[in-house]
């Protein structure tokens, strides 16, 4: 998924009233699971809570975008403001609380390919450039006609 669909797309959650709500990924923070109820926070707007299970919207939030850092909690890593080490460490995600940000733990089985998915900077407007770049210049390479052989 490129940064310009991150930016627009939108994911269906269930709502505790019947229908969908609508929501931008860009504004979403972290998801968590809590006493079975799922609590998706974000940015813009307060928690909605909804009783389903983590594992049923996993899918519909995109890497490297969003990890699944811990079997309860899936955090957005360009919300990712720090870690602290520790057995598997604790995120510090932005949020909208009084601190401005929320603890959330990482697993022991997912403590590297969360500070992978951290690392990547997946909204580094320079890496982005590039890729462009290099796509738009392999696409005109390709578009140039070929040079026949004179005899």
């Amino acid at each position: 998924m490129s940064i310009i669909e991150y930016l627009h797309k939108r994911v269906a959650i269930p709502n505790p009233l019947g229908g969908s709500l609508y929501l931008y990924l860009c504004n979403i923070t972290h998801i968590s699971s809590l006493d079975g109820k799922l609590y998706i926070n974000s940015i813009t707007d307060k928690p909605i809570y909804i009783n389903i299970q983590i594992g049923e919207l996993y899918s519909q939030f995109p890497q490297p975008f969003f990890d699944n850092c811990h079997e309860a909690h899936i955090v957005n890593v360009n919300f990712v403001i720090g870690h602290i080490p520790g057995d598997g460490g604790t995120l510090k995600v932005k949020d909208n609380s009084e601190a401005g940000y929320i603890d959330i733990p990482v697993s022991r089985t997912n403590k590297n390919s969360t500070k992978t998915a951290i690392e990547a900077d997946t909204l580094n407007l320079v890496t982005l450039r590039d890729e462009i770049e290099k796509k738009t210049a392999a696409a005109n390479k390709e578009a140039q006609p070929k040079k026949k052989k004179s005899e």
